[in-house]
């Protein structure tokens, strides 16, 4: 958390039994995601309006000319990214979408399911579903798992054409970091806190892995990195701050 002095731990498993169990990850978190998705599509119904950040996520796709574009969402959450490609993709471009959450955030996002979006609680499950992959896409979700470079290299070997990485903090100083985030329930999915929601504080662990071991995967899965963007200090590290970056890269 940037303006503080972060404590590391030495295992994900430790930061997570760190964090106080009434304020991690629950019933109240993944409802109010689900509720922001429920709510943004209508809105964008009504009014088609998207913010600058939104349109980040669409250049790791835009360009793609498959007909049918099969889109693996790695920590999507509730659908967001599927939402603001169907608004701002050709008419002519027809989607295949699948998310890949955890296996609560998967139940209670069925409700948000049509005919182009699907979620599943496994990259395996999610990947069998599509055929093949145009783009994997993860955005701000590596670093909250419990290994990124485990699932990273999960994502890499889907051999999808294009990998999109984009808003994921790494350590460029050369090793692994487990801390504790904090963030406001409220800032957790798209949008404001939806009506009758209360907000409070959340927790859970993040780590940062080291930006060079991530470029050297990219790499040994024979994909080409075709630009990085340095998208600005997020988190305190031990000797300064902490950068988000964005990749896309095509296989060779």
């Amino acid at each position: 958390m940037r303006g503080s002095n972060p404590l590391f731990f030495d295992s994900y498993s430790q930061a997570l039994s760190s964090c106080p169990a009434e304020a991690y990850v629950g019933d109240d978190l993944v409802n109010t995601v689900i509720e922001k998705n429920r709510i943004i599509r209508q809105n964008l119904e009504v009014s088609p309006t998207l913010d600058s950040g939104a349109l980040v996520a669409l250049s790791g796709f835009a360009f793609e000319d498959s007909k049918i574009l099969k889109v693996l969402d790695f920590g999507g959450g509730g659908g967001y990214h599927h939402t603001i490609a169907r608004l701002a993709l050709p008419c002519d471009r027809s989607l295949s979408w699948t998310v890949v959450e955890t296996p609560q955030m998967t139940r209670c996002a069925k409700i948000l399911e049509d005919d182009s979006l699907r979620f599943f609680d496994n990259i395996e499950a999610a990947a069998s579903h599509l055929g093949m992959v145009d783009v994997v896409l993860t955005s701000s979700s590596l670093q909250y798992t419990s290994n990124p470079l485990e699932a990273l290299i999960g994502l890499l070997k889907l051999r999808a054409k294009r990998f999109f990485i984009t808003r994921t903090a790494f350590n460029h100083e050369g090793s692994r970091l487990i801390t504790i985030q904090r963030s406001r329930l409220s800032s957790n999915g798209p949008g404001p806190l939806p009506p009758g929601f209360h907000d409070r504080d959340v927790f859970y662990p993040i780590t940062f892995e080291p930006l060079a071991a991530v470029e050297q995967l990219i790499s040994y899965h024979d994909y080409r990195i075709r630009y990085r963007v340095t998208e600005g200090a997020t988190h305190n590290g031990v000797n300064g701050p902490i950068f988000a970056y964005s990749y896309l890269a095509e296989l060779s």
